[in-house]
């Protein structure tokens, strides 16, 4: 089996990665004092009923499920997978909407919501990112079907089939995104040095 080669992450995956972990400790810390600052109501009362202290265990489990979406998300940042690039663009744009929605409501403090929530939508666009997670596609170079199959290159007149030693996908060329077989040490596109 040749080895994959994987393309770089770029640094702002990375930094967009440990923002998101950062968002799910304080969710967790947070749910976690609604929880006891609940169970202190409660116990001590300060004149609050205690269906007031019931309605923070909801509040608290909530902000442990946004807290475990948030370290799911980072995960598939961190490892490129696909399913991270789409759930982080969804989150950017619930967050823009948000944003606009507080902007339209009177709160100025959402223009940097917007402006953050932007940028990041931005960024995962470019072609860099959307090459680390496979999400670039370049038409013609190559031809795979479920049953068999194939690698063109731009020499090859008509398709090869893989043999079964190797994988039946693809890496990405960390220079210009284009499909390279694994093992290749150079791109035939680019010539960048991938190993």
């Amino acid at each position: 089996m040749y080895p994959v080669v994987q393309p770089r992450r770029p640094t702002g995956v990375s930094i967009l990665t440990v923002l998101q972990i950062v968002i799910g400790i304080v969710d967790f810390l947070t749910g976690l004092l609604l929880l006891i600052a609940g169970a202190a109501l409660t116990i001590i009362g300060f004149g609050l009923s205690a269906s007031f202290a019931f309605m923070l265990i909801p509040l608290a489990i909530l902000l442990f499920i946004f807290g475990g979406i948030s370290f799911l998300i980072a995960y598939g940042l961190w490892k490129g997978r696909q399913w991270g690039w789409i759930s982080s663009i969804i989150v950017a744009t619930i967050g823009l909407a948000l944003g606009v929605l507080g902007l339209i409501g009177g709160d100025i403090a959402s223009v940097v919501m917007i402006v953050i929530e932007a940028v990041i939508l931005i960024y995962l666009s470019t072609y860099g990112v959307r090459a680390f997670f496979g999400r670039v596609r370049i038409p013609g170079t190559y031809v795979a079907s479920p049953g068999q199959p194939y690698f063109r290159s731009s020499g090859m007149q008509t398709p090869r089939p893989f043999s079964r030693q190797q994988n039946q996908t693809f890496n990405t060329c960390i220079g210009c995104g284009a499909p390279v077989p694994y093992g290749a040490n150079f791109c035939d596109r680019c010539g960048t040095r991938l190993r």
